[in-house]
């Protein structure tokens, strides 16, 4: 059953197909990553398809490297997810957004397989001056974009955003109180 409160994503879908020239877009992924100078490095996965938010695929990650490396810390989350998806031989997405700027991108892109960014667009969100969401900008294509001008697609893009800005900040938090209410004490058999 359509969920009604989403019937805008699939307009906006095929606005923001237009302002990629592609075909069609069926499903988009954002990431994000939240970390307390990196330590409990989590990624958030979150994935959005025609339908609205497609939160049973949603996914969290603990990152391995516990770097204070934003960049490092997507580029690792994403290449894991990518590599989940073709391993269970299932689609994958036709966009993938990223929460940080031109930089975040350029890390990504140079990380991953080459076969990956034919079949893939990607694109990343930063905050523009002063850090007013109003302010956003969309990287794509060694180009910056004011996401207000973008008026049928900024809605979406920002939804992404801070949904996976969302469920990343949840998993980082539950790692960091778990972490914060451990104790020596907790390895002594018996206590």
């Amino acid at each position: 059953k359509r969920n009604s409160s989403f019937i805008w994503v699939s307009q906006s879908f095929d606005a923001l197909s237009f302002f990629l020239n592609i075909k069609k877009i069926n499903r988009i992924e954002a990431f994000d990553v939240s970390h307390t100078s990196g330590n409990q490095v989590s990624a958030s996965c979150v994935v959005l398809n025609r339908e609205g938010l497609d939160k049973k695929n949603y996914r969290l990650m603990n990152i391995k490297t516990e770097v204070n490396n934003d960049y490092l810390a997507l580029s690792e989350a994403i290449k894991r997810r990518l590599k989940n998806l073709e391993k269970s031989k299932l689609n994958l997405p036709e966009v993938i957004l990223l929460d940080g700027g031109k930089g975040q991108l350029n890390v990504v892109l140079k990380d991953l397989d080459e076969k990956l960014i034919k079949k893939i667009i990607f694109l990343s969100i930063s905050k523009g001056p002063n850090r007013k969401e109003k302010y956003d900008f969309l990287h794509f294509n060694k180009k910056s974009f004011e996401l207000k001008k973008l008026k049928n697609i900024s809605k979406l893009i920002q939804l992404l955003r801070n949904e996976s800005h969302r469920f990343a900040i949840k998993q980082h938090r539950k790692r960091r109180n778990r972490n914060f209410l451990a104790s020596n004490l907790d390895d002594i058999e018996g206590i």
